[in-house]
């Protein structure tokens, strides 16, 4: 690895190869490839590079679409971003 700065951790081909930034966590085939930003997670189970587009945020690819599902306790309700592979979350849920 290229430049990998402190405590952060690549696992996987190529994952974090070039300039990892701190406190980056790079898991799966060319995860955080080039320039991962610091305090960012990719984790990628994918046979196309995934890379981080800013500090402080989570990143996956894939991730399992669960359309129609109802029922169950109240939840925080998660977005995902195809174009950028990122997760978020708003919350609490608003009341039934």
């Amino acid at each position: 690895h290229s430049s990998q700065q402190t405590n952060a951790v690549a696992v996987g081909f190529e994952a974090g190869q070039d300039n990892q930034g701190s406190h980056a966590v790079a898991v799966g085939f060319q995860a955080g490839y080039t320039s991962q930003h610091p305090r960012s997670i990719i984790l990628n189970a994918t046979l196309t590079p995934l890379q981080s587009d800013d500090s402080d945020r989570f990143f996956v690819n894939p991730i399992r679409n669960l359309e129609g599902a109802t029922g169950g306790p109240p939840r925080y309700q998660m977005f995902y971003y195809p174009s950028t592979n990122e997760i978020v979350y708003d919350g609490p849920p608003p009341p039934p």
